[in-house]
This record gives C-alpha cells, structure tokens and sequence, in this order.
C-alpha cells in the first residue's frame, strides 16, 4: 500500500488565485477539496492576486501585511504582478500592444526594493500559510507535519522557461515543497485545464461526452494570459489518453485588458477629472471596479440596453448626463461602450483560435470542439462571438462553456499529481540549443567572431548556434537529446565548463546567437573532479605554458521531466560525469 501523501494544486493567478488538495487515496476529481474559505470573505473558489504591505499604508495602522479579499480599495497595494515575471521575453503578435505602455506609466506598480518574484512569492506565502490554516481544519497538525506533500503549480504555456522557474523558486521559498519529503513540480495552465475539464465531460450523465478520435480545442482565458491547446483523444478508458497536436498558441490579452481599456475611456472622457479620483475609489476592490466586474461577467449581445452605471465614484466637474449621473455619482456606459471595451480583446481571442485551426490543418487534423476555460471563458459575449465566428461555423466546430471554469486549472494541477494524468506526447514550444565555436567557414561567418583554438591554433567561429531540439518536435515522458561539446581550456580555466543554452520562438532558427530573437535561457556549468579531468586528453604546447585540456563530452538536456522544467547532465564515456548545475537568465 503507498505510504500517504498530499496532493495540492496552486493556481497563481494574475487577478485570482486558487489551491485544492487531495489525499494520494483519492480516486477522482470529485475527491479534490478546493479551497473556498478566506479571509473577509467565504464561498468563492479563488481569491483576488493582491497584497498590501503594512510599510506602505503606516496611516491605516495595520498590524501585518494583508492580501486577498482582506484588501481595502483605500490600501496601497499591488495587484497583477504576474504579467510582470515575463516581460523581458520578445512579445507575441497575439501581445495586448498596451500592456507595455501600461508598465512604463506604473500602473503595475512594484513597491520600492521589491521585485515581481519577491511579490509572488510574499503572495504565496500567504497563500501556504493559509492553505496549512485549512488543513488543520480537517487533519491533526501532528499528522500534516508528518505526511509528504506533492505541489503542482501551475504556468502559463507562453511563459518563458526562466519565468516558469521563477515562480518556481518563488513558491519553494513561500514554503510550498519547502519541507523534508515535499516535493514541488510545474505543469501548463491549458495542460491542467484540460485535464479537469475531459475528465468533467467524461462522467457518467453528459449528453454530449467527448469521444476517442475527436480533436479537442483547450481555450484558458484567464486575466492576465490567453493559452490555447489542441489535444488528440486516443482513449477515455480504461483511462484517459490524449496527445498534444501541435505548437499551442497564446498571448497577454487576458480580462485585465477589459479593466485597462475601461480606464483608457474614463481618461478620454473625463480627462483630468478621472485623473484626481482618490485611488481608493478606482482601484481594484473599489465599489467603481466591483460593479464594471459585475457588468463584465453579466455583458451579452441579448442584454438589456440600458446604460449601465458604474460607482458610486466622485468625479468633479460638468459633465453630459448621459456619461455621469451625478445625483448617483456613477459613470453610465451603453452597451456600445462595452462592446468596444471587449473587441479589442475578444478579436485577439479570435485570432488566437484561427492561428491554432490553422496550425492543426497542418498536422491534417481538424477542431471537433473548442471548450472555454479561466474566468475570462465564462464570458457570455466571448463565448458568443467564438460561437457566431464565419471561420469556426465554417469548420464546424462546437464551442462549450466548461462547467465551473474558474477552477478548472487548480482540479487539473491536483488530478495531475494523483492520477498522473498528463498528454503522452507534448509539442516543444521554441528550438533550443547551445552557442559553439564551430570551424571558420571564409567568407561566410564574420571576421570578428573568429578566434584561434588553445589546442591546436585551428581558426574558429564562435557564437555558431547547435540547435539540439526543434519547435514542434514531439516531447515525451524522459525525452531527452544531447549535444556533443568539445572545448578547451587551458589549466586554470578547466575546473568549471560553463555552456550557455539559448531559445528561440521563430519557426526557422537562426545561425548566429547574436541574433536578436535568441534568447539565452541558462548558464549550464559543469564542475570536473581531478580524477575525472585525468580521462580528458591534455598537452602543453610550449614546454614551460600551461597545460591545455581537450573535454569532449555529451551534454544531454531532458525536456520531458516528471517536474516540468528542463533538466541537464554531462555524459563522458557512456557514464555521467562531473557536476552539472543550471542558472537560468
């Protein structure tokens, strides 16, 4: 019988976060427990991604710092710090074109000497302590302390492999995976999502249940991040088999774009006026905000037509009355005003979803039905407009709500760790490979990028790119390549073997890795024993010069890890050798 574990899923969100959890004797996702009591509020499956720190709101006297629903509108405090983690990476074509805009203005604000992964993780700490709080609710403390726990956090698929890791680290430190025997693992947000919402519509009882041969079509909208997947059902039963069908497609144009471009309006029609509004009455939690949150889920074609009001919120001046209502002091939007709100985003969507119809056409597969997940999925107006598309009625596709689609992603990040419910083959999103010295091709590679070699004067090209795994490759559990890396330091240099792995997003790599759209991922550094450097070829060119090595080694990278995130080792003579450690950028 195995030994006793929990299972604990955590979506961190970037305007709602969830955790659930598990005994490892469950059976299925209805023995998943999510968590839906919290601080200042209870019932909801998620709590809001915000915290506030007591150094920054001295004047209102608070003991700790506060987070969740437990946030006042008046605090100072930091809210969708995740679209933070991945900036640095080259944006999509599928990118909301004002988030960066939105950055350099401040409105993701960072509080001095705090970082976006120090911010992550005082968030998450919070999260864990309040998740071992729940626990203690149902289980001894005595018997939580002494049984192991399995976390399974969840990443955008877009992200980067050092954002990825950076929650990572973000989430080991706040204590998720921290203790002896605990162990924490990555898995995609579609990925998890997926999971949950085929094993939902698998259950006895669907009048529409997903057959074995059917191309699924996994759309998660959630606020900060829209990721689409495209999956194969090979089979429901005895359990649920499914692959990957090509390259998922994603982008920043989550919901938070909706509140962004809403703001956006009240500047244009009111200027200044909206400007000198007290941040407590027009930031997150503020009556302002909770009633566009209101009129952002309830938005439909078939709605009422009368204008919606929004406040109450002290805006000074005159103004038309059919923009404010000042007897009510709240700000009147039609329906016009929020369909123009959403169709910016809502056409991103679409476009999303046609790139990835086009993208499974060339595997010569076809969409059989799309299923909407994340809180921007429960839109009625998206879900309306995916439905009405010329393209995906031409295709022929059936486009469903999933059923509780918030927590989707935190069901499937715990069934994924008590099942190991997990695609059979997966798709690599970008190519990968390291920087080499490769021999001198005249007149082809540049002058200034030539060196001579320590070992035998022989002319070289460095920063030549070895792509050792190409985007849309197929990735399966433990799939692993391997690059074969000559260099040669010279005595004082040999002791660490530094290599640097780089990614990129285009579809034909490029040769050289000062290209702009390489991106380095890590520094992967190998340290070699003495015994082990006496298996390496070694000479002195001169009689009193430092002796010079000839390492000649495998370096294999494993892209299909139980854990999720890309691990490394060096092989000599069939045999791992040295000590590879990586440091992502």
């Amino acid at each position: 019988m195995a030994a006793k574990r929990l299972i604990v899923g955590i979506d961190y969100g970037t305007t709602y976060s969830g955790i659930s959890w598990v005994p490892n004797d469950g059976s299925d996702i209805q023995d998943i427990a999510v968590v839906n009591m919290w601080p200042s509020k209870n019932g909801e499956c998620k709590a809001p991604t915000r915290i506030a720190y007591a150094v920054e709101n001295q004047q209102y006297q608070l003991d700790e710092d506060l987070w969740g629903y437990a946030v006042e509108p008046e605090f100072v405090a930091c809210s969708w710090t995740k679209l933070l983690l991945d900036i640095n990476t080259n944006e999509s074509q599928f990118d909301d074109p004002k988030l960066r805009e939105a950055i350099d203005q401040g409105i993701l604000r960072l509080p001095f000497g705090k970082t976006p992964q120090q911010i992550c993780q005082d968030y998450l700490r919070q999260l864990y302590l309040h998740l071992m709080s729940q626990l203690q609710k149902k289980i001894p403390k005595s018997v939580i302390e002494a049984t192991p726990m399995d976390c399974w956090l969840t990443v955008p698929a877009v992200w980067s492999d050092q954002a990825q890791n950076m929650t990572k680290m973000a989430a080991q430190a706040a204590g998720f995976g921290a203790r002896r025997g605990d162990t924490i693992s990555v898995i995609s947000e579609p990925e998890a999502a997926a999971i949950a919402a085929l094993k939902r519509y698998m259950r006895d009882g669907n009048l529409n249940p997903p057959q074995a041969g059917e191309d699924i079509m996994i759309c998660d909208c959630g606020g900060g991040t829209v990721d689409i997947t495209s999956y194969s059902l090979k089979a429901l039963s005895p359990q649920l088999v499914f692959e990957e069908l090509c390259v998922g497609a994603g982008g920043k144009c989550g919901a938070t774009f909706l509140d962004r471009n809403l703001l956006e309006l009240m500047k244009t029609r009111f200027g200044m006026s909206f400007q000198r509004v007290p941040l407590k009455e027009r930031s997150p939690g503020s009556e302002f905000l909770a009633a566009w949150e209101n009129a952002k889920r309830n938005f439909s074609e078939t709605g009422p037509r009368r204008p919606v009001g929004l406040g109450p919120i002290p805006i000074s001046g005159v103004h038309p009355e059919d923009w404010y209502d000042s007897e009510r002091r709240k700000v009147l939007i039609t329906r016009d005003d929020i369909r123009g709100i959403f169709d910016p985003v809502v056409d991103q969507v679409l476009r999303l979803v046609h790139s990835q119809i086009d993208a499974v056409k060339g595997f010569n597969h076809s969409i059989d039905r799309l299923i909407l997940i994340g809180g921007f999925g429960e839109s009625p107006y998206l879900l309306s407009k995916l439905r009405d598309d010329r393209r995906i009625r031409r295709e022929n596709i059936q486009v469903y709500g999933a059923e509780q689609s918030q927590s989707a992603v935190v069901l499937g990040a715990a069934l994924r760790g008590l099942q190991g419910t997990a695609p059979r083959k997966k798709r690599c999103r970008r190519h990968y490979g390291v920087s080499l010295q490769m021999p001198f091709r005249q007149g082809l590679d540049p002058e200034d990028k030539s060196r001579k070699t320590n070992w035998n004067n022989e002319k070289m090209c460095r920063g030549r790119m070895k792509w050792i795994i190409f985007k849309g490759e197929e990735i399966e559990h433990g799939t692993t390549k391997t690059a074969e890396l000559t260099f040669d330091p010279k005595k004082g240099d040999v002791t660490g073997t530094t290599v640097s792995l780089f990614s990129c997003a285009l579809d034909l790599p490029p040769e050289y890795e000062w290209n702009e759209r390489v991106k380095a991922v890590g520094q992967i550094t190998v340290y070699w024993t003495k015994d082990e450097l006496k298996k390496f070829e070694s000479k002195r060119n001169h009689y009193f010069g430092p002796k010079t090595f000839l390492l000649k080694f495998s370096l294999t990278v494993n892209f299909g890890s139980e854990g999720g995130l890309l691990e490394v080792r060096t092989v000599v003579d069939g045999k791992v050798c040295g000590t590879t450690t990586m440091t992502f950028e």
